[in-house]
């Protein structure tokens, strides 16, 4: 079993499974790191994966551009490399999550060289963001699909695959949530070495791909909307996609600026669930809001256009680029308790904590073969239906 991350954030939602597959007597591990991981800017997590798991493949894929031919150039390496590494190391299955360049790499590779492609988190929807064409394009090449919920499930099924191929399972993400221990506040502010008192914000936000020179700017907008309201910030600096650096130097400029604002690159996954925890709010517009933050029953503001039309529960906050609209939420949320109190009872509808055991039962019992590698496309309506309102769409049918 392969499995290929190149980011912090997908490698945190798969760090759960990989330990329940390298502890599985059915299956053998091998990770593929790439991308971010291999990178001193982005925190060199490479090493993180290596304390943790023996069996570790590197591809260096990311160039030292702030543009989006980037990730382009950066899929092309790995397609290279990685096709090098499973035609060596011929893994039964190759596996994926999510819809950066690695997950069309890995479906890529795993197509031409006959190795069935396991797709985690397959069947989102992000509106305007070039995220979603890549998830989609994976489904159609992926084997076995993994959604995080039902309506992704069914998305995907809509797309032409077998509904066989499909089991929603959930995140894994939330498994590792639910067994991480509870520290206190004091014991958090000990291990970060920081003081940050009973109301504070956490802030995770990232460039867009279509609006990536923005990024900056974007940045700026939110943080003087934070020091505004006044409250301690932890911030995690976003991740590796084009327009990163100028956030990260605006970012930089304000913790030396304000000495109620931290920002760290990387945070072991313990300190950041707790962090979440006792935070009063998750700031941004990282996925996290979305996926663990309503498992946690943690408010997000989600700012700006990154989870536009995702799937999410009723934990979410959405606001614009607009100082006064993120001050005015960040205040509610901080001060206003009768108004928090209403998202104590928000639900996950990303999961329940047990997605490693139903991701681990289909890999340790589908069979590798014809039925499993020839796939068949399933048409949802009737041929001659479809004829009709072609005729009616356009006067003719060809």
């Amino acid at each position: 079993m392969m499995v290929v991350t190149g980011i912090r954030s997908e490698y945190y939602l798969l760090e759960p499974l990989l330990e329940g597959i390298e502890a599985s007597s059915k299956l053998d591990l091998i990770i593929v790191a790439t991308g971010a991981h291999l990178s001193p800017r982005y925190g060199y997590t490479l090493d993180q994966i290596r304390n943790n798991f023996s069996d570790v493949e590197t591809i260096h894929s990311l160039f030292d551009t702030d543009e989006l031919i980037g990730r382009v150039k950066g899929l092309g390496l790995i397609i290279m490399e990685l096709a090098e590494i499973v035609y060596r190391r011929e893994p039964a299955f190759l596996l994926v999550l999510g819809d950066r360049e690695e997950s069309l790499a890995v479906a890529t590779v795993g197509n031409y060289l006959n190795v069935p492609v396991v797709h985690l988190g397959g069947g989102d929807r992000v509106i305007g963001n070039v995220d979603d064409h890549v998830r989609h394009a994976v489904t159609k090449m992926a084997h076995l699909h993994c959604p995080f919920t039902a309506q992704s499930g069914q998305r995907i099924i809509q797309m032409g695959e077998e509904p066989w191929r499909v089991t929603v399972t959930g995140s894994p993400g939330l498994d590792a949530i639910k067994a991480l221990p509870n520290l206190s506040l004091s014991e958090l502010e000990a291990g970060l070495g920081i003081s940050l008192g009973e109301r504070y914000f956490v802030l995770l936000q990232h460039p867009i791909s279509s609006e990536f020179t923005g990024g900056a700017s974007q940045i700026d907008i939110t943080l003087k909307a934070i020091v505004k309201v006044g409250l301690p910030t932890v911030i995690i600096k976003p991740n590796s996609d084009p327009g990163t650096r100028h956030m990260i130097e605006v970012i930089d400029e304000y913790v030396q600026k304000y000495n109620f604002l931290w920002a760290y690159t990387n945070l072991p996954r313990l300190q950041f669930v707790n962090l979440l925890r006792h935070a009063v709010a998750l700031v941004g517009n990282s996925s996290a809001g979305i996926h663990e933050a309503p498992f946690l029953h943690l408010p997000a503001i989600n700012i700006g256009n990154r989870q536009k039309g995702r799937e999410h529960s009723n934990n979410i906050i959405f606001v614009p680029f607009d100082v006064k609209a993120i001050v005015a939420a960040l205040e509610k949320l901080a001060f206003d308790n009768e108004f928090r109190s209403k998202f104590a009872d928000c639900i996950s509808i990303y999961g329940d904590g047990l997605a490693v055991p139903r991701i681990l039962h289909i890999l340790e019992n589908t069979d590798i073969d014809h039925k499993l590698l020839y796939k068949d496309f399933v048409d949802l309506f009737e041929k001659n239906k479809w004829e009709k309102e072609t005729e009616n769409q356009n006067g003719s049918f060809l």
